[in-house]
This record gives C-alpha cells, structure tokens and sequence, in this order.
C-alpha cells in the first residue's frame, strides 16, 4: 500500500500489527451461513500508527492491491469489545472481537485463530479505540474520553483526516437495491399489475437510491467525522447519593451511567445527559377522536422519570430491571394495583438481522432501563378516588389501574389489553439532523407494543412493573429505518414518552404515563453489562 504524501510536520505512519482473521461478512452476507461454510471469511488485516485499520484478500495483499475496507478507529470513535458469539451461528471461536465504529455500516466482527492471537490484536488496537470503564465516575462525562499523553496530539491530528471505505458497503446496498427490483418486477407481472406498477417500482426504488446516496451511503470519496466535545465544565454531576464506587448486593446501581439535567424546552440539555420532560410535550387523544380525530397536549404525566441507563449487552437480557439496584421511590401508591415504580426496558438491536424473525429474535444490542416514580399529584389523586372523590385525570387513571391489573397475566395469543401499551417518540431538532424528508412525516407518530413486548411483576411482592419492549423482533422495515439514523443517534435531542391507548370516550382524554428526554446521548458510550 503506497503511502499518503503528508505535510513536513506530520509524523510517518508505521506499521503496528499484521496477520490474519476471520471477519464476519456484512450486508447479506453475514445471513448465508448454510449456503456458505461460515458467514466469517479469512481476510488479511494491517493496522498502522495513524489508527487506520485495513484488509484485503489475501491474493489481493499478495499482489499489491488495494484494501477491500478501511476503517480509522480515531475518527470513527471505534469501540473496542470482546464479545460470545451466538450458538449455531458459524464463528470459528467463541469469543470474538467487535468494533463498533460510525463510519457507516455493521459492527466489525474479527475472529482470530486462538485465544492469544486475538489477545495480541486486542492489546494493539485498544490504543486507539474509545476506553469503555465497567462503571464511569461522576467527572468521566465527556462525549470523547481522554487519551494517553503520547495518542492525544495523534488522536486530535486523525479527526480532521478521512478514511476510504471501498468494496463491501457500497456493493452490498446496490446488490440489495437490484435484487429487491428485480423481485418486485417479477411480482407485479405476475400479479396483472402492468406497466404503471413496474413504472412505480422503478421510480420508488430510484428514490431509494438517490436517498442512500445522498446519506453517504454509496458515496466512494472520503468523508470526515466530526466529533461534538462536551467541556468538562459544562457536564452536570450524577444524581445526589449515588455511590458509583460500590455496588449494592453486586448488582449495577441505576442512575450511573447517564447523568441527569435540567430540561431545557429552547434546545436540550447538555451533552450525554436525559432530562425530565413535561406530559405536554406529547399530543394525545380527547374526547370524541373516534369522530373527529383531534388531539391535544396530555395533561401533567402520571409518573416522572428518576434515572435512565445504557447498557452494551451481548445477547438480551430479561427482566433486566430485577438485576438492578433501583432507586427506591419517594411516594408510595395508595392503589395496590398501580405500582410505586413503573420500569421501562428497550432492547435496541446492533444490526438490521436477518429479515425474518420471531418474537424471542435476540442478538447484541443496547439495554435503556428507564425507571418512572409516581408524582406527587397523581399520589393525591388516587388518594382522593379511593375514597370516593373524583379528579381531572380520572377516566385515564381507571384505564391505567385496570391495565395494570390485567395486562401482566394476559395470555400471550390475546392482549386485548396488553396492546394499548405505546410509545411515542420525537426528535425535538428535527430540522438540524441527518434524517430523509419523508421520514420526518412519521416523527412523533405513537406506536403500539404487541407482540414484541413483555410485561413482568417485579421487586418484593411485585411492587414494580417492567415493561420489556424487544426492538430486535420488530419488522425488517422497522429494523432497517431505526438502524439508518443510528448512526446520528448522539445529535438528537429526542423526547421518548409512554402512554395507555384509550379508545371509548369513557376512557378519554389519553394521558402520558411517563416521558423523559435524550440529550445527545451517544451510544457507543453504553456500559459493557457483565
């Protein structure tokens, strides 16, 4: 590989590791195992001193081509983990090294041929990857986390410079792009749809392409990232009585991962913090929306956010909330069917994955445990129906006491009542982000969770409920649109709130269960779940 020409003041790049591994193939190659002997194919990788990491096939190294990829660690704000490979799932070691990275594209899987090879390969990329402490402390809050003295000036100096990503990115979308046209043609002249339809198809799948481009996507020229730096000063402490030092029983301790801020309704909070979001942020249903359809802004939320956490997880974990120390709540519910603690827990898949999938789909990913406390008004207005009283809430908070109630012992195959459960979420600077113009139609759209959720009585007693809402079993075309804007995740400013579908006016009007905002939370700075 010819060397860059590079001005008098920069240093020489060297070579810091060679050798062989096994990488997992990307786009629809990582699914053909069984077609294939193994979706991880042998490739031959150079690291170098300016954080660059590049392989070929092995003929091509022999004859002096160029890299089949490239990847600058540096610029793409790599992370560095080692992580168990699925059972069945064709990796020639049980344990492989995964670098996630935002230069575009899937998570890069390198399988070595023994345990001390991959070890040696770790050693000589951690340099360059993003440190990832098992427990962060209060002052480690920054989106970019410092380097050894003698990286730094490296570190800074690779930022401004762009890595080429050749062969498999782009090939892999325009293969997937024709072959979907391809199959959508032959569909519409099997079913009469005639020369419009096939019209259609090739307009829509144009678009796509167009689109796919324009995100960088099938672009081959460089591209530099930009990385937001958050001051050290302007990052706001963890919550007060938080040990971060010491774990209670051995379990993680909420709170400790995402620091909190105050909400800012003009442009968000502080880098890498959530804030407390008011039930307004949110339009929900009223009275007569079966006739007329209208929404308003919900009335103050039933419960407010206490502490959000991220979490790097291998494979899904259940029920994740019992495996954290959770903050005890300041009020206790006068209804016994309505929790003091309501807990929120997203799995949030790594990669698209195969198109079809089951409810129980699992695979890396990122964990969010939201837990919510009771406010003090809903307290007294559940205080108030007991005995008999009546409130503003009160037609909304009799549909949340009987979900509560029915929801988590409904059987699987009905959740007539289990399926009122809905998510809405919006990304507040919407105009300010990478996201395609027809997808903004959908921002803040609600969407109901059925199939792909789980609701658990949790705690002592049950005293706490937690909602599992499995994002690895959603649709392939839900799948694929969260993973396209992934990769701008840390730029949102994005408000997430929970809700109870009511839908007979003696039901109405909805209110917001419980609602929080996401503040340029990057998550390549997730916590490794051990």
């Amino acid at each position: 590989m010819m060397a860059t020409p590079r001005a008098h003041d920069e240093e020489p790049v060297e070579l810091v590791a060679k050798g062989t591994l096994h990488k997992k193939r990307g786009g629809l190659g990582r699914h053909t195992y069984g077609v294939r002997s193994s979706p991880y194919v042998r490739r031959y990788f150079e690291l170098t001193s300016d954080g660059v990491l590049s392989y070929w096939d092995e003929h091509e190294r022999r004859k002096g081509g160029d890299p089949r990829n490239s990847l600058n660690l540096l610029a793409s704000r790599a992370v560095l983990s080692v992580v168990a490979t699925t059972s069945g799932g064709g990796a020639p070691a049980e344990r492989v090294l995964a670098i996630a990275h935002e230069q575009g594209g899937a998570r890069w899987k390198l399988a070595a041929d023994s345990d001390e090879a991959r070890d040696a390969w770790r050693r000589a990329l951690e340099p360059y990857c993003r440190a990832s402490a098992p427990r962060p402390s209060a002052d480690v809050r920054a989106v970019v986390p410092d380097l050894p003295p003698d990286l730094t000036a490296t570190r800074r100096k690779a930022l401004t410079r762009s890595s080429v990503a050749m062969g498999d990115r782009g090939s892999t979308i325009v293969a997937l792009a024709a072959f979907s046209f391809v199959v959508s043609v032959i569909s519409a002249i099997v079913c009469s749809g005639g020369a419009f339809s096939v019209s259609v198809l090739a307009l829509v799948h144009g678009y796509a392409l167009v689109v796919l481009t324009r995100r960088g996507a099938l672009d081959p020229r460089p591209c530099t990232s930009v990385v937001k730096v958050a001051e050290d000063d302007s990052l706001p402490p963890l919550p007060e009585g938080i040990d971060t030092a010491s774990e209670k029983k051995g379990r993680p301790v909420a709170g400790t991962t995402i620091a909190r801020s105050d909400f800012d309704i003009t442009g968000g909070g502080p880098p890498a913090t959530w804030s407390r979001a008011p039930g307004s942020t949110f339009r929900v249903r009223q009275v007569g929306y079966k006739h007329h359809g209208k929404k308003a802004v919900s009335a103050e939320a039933f419960y407010e956010c206490v502490s959000v956490d991220l979490f790097d997880t291998s494979s899904r974990v259940p029920c994740l909330a019992d495996k954290v120390e959770l903050p005890a709540p300041e009020r206790v519910s006068p209804d016994s069917d309505i929790p003091s603690l309501f807990i929120v827990v997203a799995h949030i898949p790594s990669e698209t994955g195969p198109m079809s999938v089951g409810p129980d789909a699992d695979g890396h990913g990122y964990q969010m445990c939201i837990a919510f406390q009771l406010t003090e008004r809903t307290v007294q207005d559940l205080a108030s129906m007991k005995q008999g009283g009546s409130c503003e809430r009160e037609a909304s908070l009799k549909l949340l006491k009987r979900w509560c109630s029915v929801a988590p012992e409904e059987p699987f195959a009905e959740r007539k009542e289990f399926g009122r459960f809905k998510v809405l979420a919006q990304v507040r600077n919407i105009d300010d982000v990478s996201i395609p113009s027809f997808a903004k139609r959908y921002n803040g759209k609600p969407a109901l969770i059925r199939k792909t959720g789980m609701l658990y009585r949790c705690g002592p007693s049950g005293s706490y409920l937690n909602m599992d809402i499995n994002v690895h079993a959603f649709g392939y075309m839900a799948r694929s649109g969260l993973q396209s804007i992934f990769r701008d995740f840390q730029d949102f400013i994005l408000s997430v709130g929970f809700t109870v579908e009511s839908r007979s006016d003696e039901e109405l009007p909805e209110c917001i269960l419980g609602c929080f905002d996401l503040n340029h939370v990057d998550y390549n700075a997730a916590v490794p779940w051990e």
